[in-house]
């Protein structure tokens, strides 16, 4: 039971890092514009999605298992897939983007 819950803190951490890490406005908009294709409009839909549907699969217990190692090297990976997030955002800084701007 822990691992799920430990799943769900970092699966909100992963989506929230961007807004608390980033801080050039364009890389944080939200706002429809040409660079923006509707991507914003897919990625809220899929976390949408992703969310509401493991509600039912867990309650019913569809697509889980009872496999501590598993549990544990996946939440592992999870981590690992955080800290390069975070590593990335912070190196590359203002750069690091949705979709690639480019400047003359």
């Amino acid at each position: 039971m822990s691992e799920r819950m430990w799943t769900y803190i970092l699966l909100a951490c992963f989506f929230a890092i961007g807004f608390i890490i980033r801080k050039v406005n364009i890389v944080k908009s939200i706002e429809k514009n040409k660079d923006n294709n509707k991507s914003t409009l897919f990625i809220v839909l899929t976390i949408l999605v992703v969310i509401l549907l493991s509600i039912p699969l867990n309650i019913f217990k569809i697509g889980t298992f009872k496999n501590s190692f598993a549990e544990r090297f996946v939440l592992g990976v999870m981590i690992l897939g955080l800290l390069i997030r975070i590593t990335s955002m912070l190196k590359i800084g203002k750069y690091y983007t949705r979709y690639l701007i480019t400047f003359d």
